[in-house]
């Protein structure tokens, strides 16, 4: 992809009603590609556009589409999680922060915000995964790993340590 042309045809790829599944892989493909902020902040409203199909299929929503389509969107939306943390696109921090509320989600989005250099969420997280609720924030780094282990190592987390080393676990 080298301008907003193709952003805007990649778009209308993924939210095309008449999947094609040619044409889907042959977008996702470019994902990866994207190699300017420009060009991928473009693609920030596929990630908000996809919050309710993920959603869905985080509850295990029967009305999703075929496996391969359900498949090819969650591939898509991670590359694209994935692309705009690598390339830093601070204006999609809201979103990603939204994503990390998607299980499946979850590393993929910490990840992206931690090469964003935003640990605005850490601290939300690792209560939530103390709590023994569903969270995944390892995608944050070394240095939020670290600090987990000295959480294991804090004798006021007793009651908690199972579920502390669980995070190590990821």
């Amino acid at each position: 992809p080298t301008g907003n042309d193709d952003i805007a045809q990649m778009r209308k790829i993924f939210t095309d009603k008449d999947w094609d599944e040619g044409l889907y892989h042959m977008a996702m493909n470019f994902v990866p590609k994207i190699n300017t902020q420009q060009l991928a902040e473009g693609l920030i409203p596929v990630l908000s556009e996809e919050k309710g199909f993920i959603r869905k299929v985080g509850k295990g929503d029967p009305q999703h589409p075929s496996d391969t389509r359900t498949l090819y969107r969650l591939r898509s939306t991670e590359w694209i999680i994935g692309v705009l943390g690598k390339l830093k696109s601070k204006k999609a921090v809201p979103v990603l922060k939204e994503y990390l509320n998607f299980y499946s989600m979850q590393y993929a989005a910490s990840e992206a915000l931690g090469e964003i250099g935003d640990k605005s969420m850490s601290e939300e997280i690792r209560e939530k995964a103390y709590r023994g609720e569903p969270a995944n924030y390892s995608g944050l780094g070394l240095d939020e790993a670290k600090r987990v282990v000295r959480d294991l190592d804090d004798d006021k987390n007793k009651d908690k340590w199972r579920e502390i080393s669980n995070q190590l676990l990821y």
